[in-house]
């Protein structure tokens, strides 16, 4: 992926990952700390949460980083057929929905503002510091013109945080003024007003003219080849081949025929005598 698009930005799927984590650690406290780490909005908050979850047991931080994979076709057909409940699913709870917001992103809000913190800072014009008493006393920066909070979440749901909600309120305005638009009911309608349509199975897909894809061929990896002799034999195994092993035989010396020695190490050799 960094190598034929290096500007694409390339995310895990954290469902999948927690369908394959929660086999392992199933837990219930692991799993909301799980879902935490994967709901921190900045590197600071990533970072805690999963030192937390190490110190419950440090296996659990080091299982997240696995994923799941399937085939090219398995997986667009299971995407297809996810989408195609969602979508039906979708649409028939927003027939029944009221209001602006819709009531989930409703049930959000409500619950940033039972996080509200007691000390709020403002400078007058777009500035304001608020300082999160429930939360390591931390302080974070709200800039209410650019719909930006130094704690990651405004910018990226597009709902105001606890601490934008406190700036909101300190500076007189209304919360639903900062909500983005693709959470209120007339927008989820209109994206879930184009169902997909149903597909036979796969005996009944067109053939194609294409010649059938094939394997890759074999490429040589860098590196010295292992050969058949490399192999760690198992205690007791006899070793490959014919030459037969030295080992308690008494070596006799070239130089001078005695025994127990060689004619590097024998007194006699010239070299040896110095």
């Amino acid at each position: 992926m960094r190598d034929y698009l290096p500007k694409a930005e390339h995310r895990m799927c954290a469902r999948h990952i927690y369908a394959n984590w929660r086999k392992k650690h199933k837990d219930h406290q692991l799993q909301k700390r799980f879902w935490a780490i994967a709901k921190s909005a900045n590197r600071e908050d990533f970072n805690y949460n999963k030192a937390k979850l190490s110190q419950l047991t440090p296996k659990t931080s080091k299982d997240i980083i696995e994923a799941r994979f399937y085939p090219i076709i398995s997986q667009q057909e299971k995407i297809r057929k996810k989408m195609m409940v969602r979508v039906q699913e979708q649409k028939t709870k927003s027939e029944k929905w009221n209001g602006i917001i819709c009531p989930n992103i409703f049930k959000k809000i409500k619950a940033n503002i039972k996080k509200l913190s007691s000390e709020v800072l403002w400078n007058g014009k777009d500035g304001f510091e608020v300082k999160h008493l429930n939360s390591r006393g931390r302080r974070y920066t709200v800039n209410l013109e650019k719909w930006t909070c130094s704690c990651g979440y405004f910018q990226l749901a597009g709902l105001p945080c606890c601490h934008a909600i406190c700036a909101i309120y300190k500076s007189g305005r209304k919360v639903e003024d900062f909500i983005d638009k693709c959470y209120y009911i007339d927008t989820c309608k209109k994206n879930y007003e184009h169902c997909l349509q149903p597909v036979e199975g796969e005996e009944s897909w067109p053939m194609s003219q294409n010649p059938r894809p094939v394997a890759p061929g074999y490429i040589a990896m860098p590196g010295a080849r292992k050969k058949n002799n490399d192999r760690k034999r198992e205690e007791g195994e006899a070793p490959k081949g014919k030459k037969l092993s030295k080992h308690g035989i008494q070596i006799t010396c070239g130089s001078c025929g005695g025994q127990g020695h060689n004619k590097t190490s024998c007194i006699k050799n010239g070299d040896n005598t110095k």
